[in-house]
């Protein structure tokens, strides 16, 4: 997790959770999609901030192949809490 965790530039000590997400697409009143959707790893630290690392960024493809497990069907899936 340590190697993740630098994608973040934070001290592994400072992270609380590792979490990959994915944002469902938005629909206005008329229907029509103004937001498409998007993946993200995001990193909580232990003082409550959310530094987030989006499937444009190429750091993205970089943390998906070191965790090496298919996220196809995953949804809001911890990679690592703190314990």
């Amino acid at each position: 997790m340590k190697e993740i965790a630098a994608f973040f530039n934070l001290p592994f000590e400072d992270i609380q959770e590792i979490v990959y997400e994915i944002s469902q697409p938005m629909y206005d009143h008329t229907g029509d999609c103004f937001f498409e959707g998007s993946a993200y790893f995001v990193a909580y630290t232990i003082y409550g901030a959310r530094i987030e690392i989006a499937e444009i960024d190429s750091r993205f493809l970089q943390i998906k192949k070191l965790i090496e497990i298919d996220l196809s069907l995953q949804n809001n899936k911890v990679l690592y809490t703190r314990s």
